[in-house]
């Protein structure tokens, strides 16, 4: 018969800050406006599997809305969304959230449209669709900055 283990409150409020709540604050806020349904979930699986909590949009009012109340530490959007393109919707996020990164999702990388995504939204990456998830997952490690949550 197994003996009984009789915790203090002190003993497992210190168990709990030290697992739970550590784990907790370790996560990052990402957010992800894709409307390509394939492309949204590898996004989203890739940035869960890297301590990402992740809000997933594919309308670009909802995303911004988000924006307006999260703080997020990453937000990638889709370069073609309907109603917006990406570089003008990252261009919002820089404004509302200025402290989030910002991954532009493309199919081609065309001049004008690289010159745009960087001096009106100031993006800190840019992801071609389909890419590999290994290549997803360095382009996400070294656009956050993983000093910001110690």
């Amino acid at each position: 018969m197994a003996g009984r283990i009789t915790l203090s409150r002190e003993e497992i409020q210190l168990l709990m800050d030290t697992s739970v709540g550590e784990e907790a604050r370790n996560r990052y806020r990402a957010m992800v406006l894709e409307d390509a349904p394939g492309q949204l979930d590898q996004l989203v699986d890739t940035l869960y599997r890297q301590s990402f909590d992740v809000d997933r949009c594919r309308d670009w009012s909802s995303a911004l809305g988000l924006c307006h109340q999260c703080d997020y530490d990453l937000v990638v959007a889709g370069y073609r969304s309907e109603g917006i393109d990406g570089v003008s919707f990252l261009a919002r996020v820089r404004n509302s959230t200025p402290g989030a990164r910002r991954i532009l999702v493309i199919d081609r990388c065309e001049h004008g449209i690289l010159l745009r995504a960087v001096n009106s939204a100031g993006i800190h990456g840019i992801l071609g669709h389909h890419w590999p998830a290994s290549r997803i997952r360095r382009l996400i490690s070294k656009t956050i900055d993983t000093d910001r949550k110690q």
